[in-house]
């Protein structure tokens, strides 16, 4: 009896998940506009010429990989982009409008969409399509996180939540490629679950691998968008912060000859091989998409962070500064702690918050 009441429960729990997934899949694709409404839509469709340079071409010395937009962001979300358009039957337009002018900041909207070449609908209803199941998928995995830690109720209550936020609404039906990254760090908080239980039962092996799919997951992460580096923090926050609690159990029990005391030591020694597995897989997970760095990986690293952090200087001073750019562009910039708590608070109850960068 009891077998067939655990197997019905684990049906109704894969049945409510299946349903949460699609529910949301279907939300999102119903409000996907197949326009350009941000500009960042038409520098992410126009970066799938990286897809074909590494996927069909397999040119990796092509001089276009030393190209300013790849020094300032990874490539892993222009394959995203271009393995999109590949599955949704556009292979012929893949990287055909290139990288130049694609976007003038210094005009209205209005006028970008008037006089630069735009994707076609096709492209852009393919690429939205694609955000709206990474949020889905987001979805379904938070489902899962919180019927793992807390059960069935709070597990289809935060979906919902999640899901209906104008954050996620916006993530999903906007080609700005956040989509993929909110689906990465959630999988990576679901990985620390599993990683964390197997530790728990004295499963190390499984630990271990565990461990390598957090690292593996962390450099496609940073690959796709470089704040996705936030999701191997995480790990090895987590990670120092179980090695803390066990060495003071260890040291508590230092004169005794409690058996806790040598599972302690095992614990902070696979915790310690896990961090190392988890550094090298992110490392090269992160180094193998991205050819600008092939040759002298510790030097381009620098240039892109050097790069990065120049990037969001001039940003800061553009979108701030009244009428450097268009006047729809301007807006507020976050510069203090204070104003970043603030902003977090407000934005949990009041969407996308487009008056502040």
């Amino acid at each position: 009896m009891s077998f067939f009441k655990n197997n019905s429960k684990s049906i109704i729990a894969f049945l409510m998940g299946a349903i949460l997934f699609s529910a949301s899949l279907v939300y999102y694709s119903g409000k996907i506009k197949p326009e350009v409404t941000h500009p960042d839509e038409a520098v992410r469709v126009r970066m799938s010429v990286y897809f074909k340079l590494f996927f069909i071409n397999r040119d990796f010395d092509s001089p276009q990989w030393q190209k300013v937009e790849i020094r300032l962001g990874p490539p892993v979300s222009a394959y995203i982009t271009g393995l999109a358009l590949w599955l949704g039957g556009q292979q012929d337009k893949i990287g055909k409008m290139g990288m130049e002018n694609p976007w003038n900041f210094k005009e209205k909207f209005a006028w970008n969409l008037a006089n630069i070449k735009l994707p076609s609908r096709e492209e852009l209803y393919i690429v939205k399509f694609a955000m709206a199941v990474f949020v889905s998928l987001s979805v379904l995995i938070l489902y899962w996180i919180g019927l793992k830690c807390f059960g069935m109720v709070t597990a289809i209550c935060s979906s919902l939540f999640f899901a209906c936020h104008p954050l996620m609404l916006a993530c999903a039906t906007n080609a700005t490629l956040d989509a993929p990254l909110i689906f990465l760090i959630t999988l990576s908080i679901l990985l620390m679950l599993f990683f964390y239980q197997a530790l728990s039962e004295r499963k190390f092996a499984s630990s271990v691998l565990f461990a390598a799919g957090i690292g593996l997951n962390a450099g496609i992460a940073a690959g796709t968008k470089i704040q996705g580096a936030i999701t191997g923090v995480i790990f090895m926050v987590f990670c120092f912060c179980i090695i803390f609690s066990e060495a003071i159990k260890y040291f508590k029990n230092w004169a005794s000859v409690d058996p806790g005391k040598a599972f302690c030591s095992k614990k902070i020694q696979i915790i310690l091989v896990s961090m190392m597995l988890f550094s090298v897989t992110a490392a090269v997970c992160f180094i193998a998409p991205n050819p600008y760095l092939y040759h002298r990986p510790i030097e381009g690293l620098r240039r892109m962070v050097e790069g990065r952090v120049k990037q969001i200087t001039t940003q800061k001073m553009e979108f701030s500064t009244k009428d450097y750019f268009h006047r729809e562009y301007n807006t507020s910039v976050i510069d203090s702690f204070p104003k970043k708590v603030r902003c977090i608070i407000l934005r949990v109850f009041v969407g996308e918050g487009k008056s502040s960068l």
